[in-house]
C-alpha cells in the first residue's frame, strides 16, 4: 500500500511536533496491520511517547469543505480498535458538527479544529507578530589547514582539495586519519558550535584560526610518503551568520495558537513553527523534504 498525504496532512504533523516537543516520536502515514484481518491499514499520524512505548495516539486528519459529522466518529472507533489504540484524536480544517463532538466526547475521542486566524483574531495574541526575525549561524568551513613540524622549519600550508590527502598518524603507524575526516570531528563538536555561536558578531562570514597542540606525539603523512614528527596544527575557517525576517500565518489549532514562516537554510526549504504559550513562544526549525 503506498503511503499518502497531503498538505494538510503534513501542517498537522508539524504542529503536532511543536505541540508534543522532543519527547515524543510523532510518525506520518504509517501502515499497521488490523489485529483481526491481518490486512494493512494506514493511519494518518502516530504518536508515541519516547518513555513509554505503550504510550500511544492514534491522529486521523480530514481538510473537507464542511465541518465533520458523526460518520467519522464512528469509523475513527472501529479503527482505533482494529488497531489497538486506545487514544484517537481527529483533527479537522472545517471544524465538527455538534453532534459529532457530543458523539466522540461520550468515545473518549479528542477532536481538534486547525484554521487559519482572522487578523482581528491574531492581533489580541500575546505575540501578535507578523514577522519574526531569525539568526542562523552556519558551521565553520575550514578552507586551509597548516601543518607544523617539531624542527621549525616553515609549515606545510593545504587547501581543501587536498583534504583527503594528508593524514594524522601515531608514530607507530597504527592509527590514522585524514584531515578532511579531522576536521568532521572537529566541526561536529559542541565545543566548536558554542565558539561560533559566541563570536560570530557579523551578518555574513566571520574568519577564524583555530591552533591545535597535541598531548601525545603525532606526525603528519603525504598518502606514501614518510611521517614528520607534528607540533601543532592551524585551522583556517570561516562561518556565515544569516537573518532572516520570516513573514508568519497565524493558525488555531484547537485552543493552541501556532505562528508559522518559510525560509530557507543553507540553500534548504525550512518550515518554521512557534507554539505561543503563556509568557513564551517555542520554535521549531523543520527541513522541508525535497
Amino acid at each position: 500500500m503506498p503511503k499518502r498525504t497531503n498538505p494538510f496532512q503534513k501542517l498537522s504533523t508539524s504542529i503536532m511536533k511543536t505541540l508534543y516537543g522532543p519527547q515524543y516520536v510523532i510518525k506520518e502515514s504509517v501502515i499497521k496491520r488490523s489485529k483481526e484481518t491481518g490486512l494493512p491499514r494506514e493511519i494518518d499520524i502516530v504518536i508515541f511517547n519516547n518513555s513509554n512505548p505503550n504510550e500511544k495516539i492514534l491522529i486521523e486528519c480530514r481538510d473537507h469543505k464542511r465541518p465533520q459529522d458523526v460518520t467519522w466518529i464512528d469509523s475513527l472507533t472501529g479503527k482505533a480498535q482494529s488497531l489497538g489504540f486506545k487514544k484517537v484524536l481527529a483533527i479537522s480544517s472545517r471544524g465538527f458538527y455538534k453532534t459529532a463532538e457530543i458523539e466522540a466526547k461520550s468515545r473518549g475521542i479528542e477532536t481538534m479544529s486547525i484554521e487559519e486566524a482572522e487578523e482581528v483574531d491574531w492581533k489580541k495574541w500575546l505575540f501578535s507578530i507578523s514577522v519574526f526575525g531569525i539568526v542562523i549561524d552556519l558551521e565553520p568551513n575550514v578552507y586551509s589547514v597548516k601543518l607544523y613540524d617539531l624542527d621549525g622549519n616553515k609549515p606545510l600550508e593545504i587547501n581543501k582539495d587536498s583534504f583527503k590527502k594528508v593524514y594524522l598518524v601515531n608514530e607507530d603507524r597504527s592509527n590514522s586519519i585524514s584531515i578532511y575526516d579531522y576536521i568532521k570531528r572537529f566541526i561536529a563538536k559542541q565545543e566548536t558550535i558554542k565558539h561560533i555561536r559566541a563570536n560570530n558578531k557579523n551578518i555574513g562570514k566571520n574568519y577564524y584560526s583555530t591552533d591545535i597542540t597535541f598531548k601525545k606525539r603525532l606526525c603528519y603523512r603525504i598518502k606514501n610518503g614518510k611521517n614528520i614528527p607534528l607540533s601543532k596544527i592551524t585551522l583556517f575557517s570561516f562561518s556565515i551568520r544569516k537573518k532572516n525576517n520570516v513573514p508568519l500565518t497565524h493558525i488555531k489549532a484547537g485552543n493552541e495558537k501556532i505562528l508559522t514562516g518559510k525560509t530557507k537554510i543553507s540553500n534548504r526549504e525550512t518550515n518554521l513553527f512557534l507554539h505561543e504559550e503563556k509568557d513564551m513562544l517555542t520554535v521549531m526549525l523543520e527541513e522541508i523534504d525535497q
